[in-house]
């Protein structure tokens, strides 16, 4: 699951947002939402101590929920290229 980590990573970056705004953006309307320690984890370098294997689950969703909020910010401003 480390694969998970890099990737993880990678979509967060690529949409240009930092961590914080894109944990925010993973937990927005979910039951229940990940905790900053749990979002750090996922997100840290599989060699820290802090590391924690970052499940298939989250992966998917963070991808479909920042393709939704990247279509909102188009939408919104119709100057912003992908």
């Amino acid at each position: 699951m480390s694969k998970n980590a890099e990737t993880l990573r990678k979509l967060v970056d690529e949409m240009k947002v930092g961590q914080d705004e894109a944990l925010n953006i993973w937990n927005k309307g979910q039951a229940e939402p990940l905790t900053p320690v749990q979002w750090k984890a996922y997100m840290a370098q599989p060699n820290t101590p802090s590391w924690k294997p970052c499940p298939d689950s989250v992966v998917l969703h963070m991808e479909t929920v920042l393709r939704d909020w990247r279509r909102k910010q188009i939408e919104s401003d119709g100057s912003r290229k992908i």
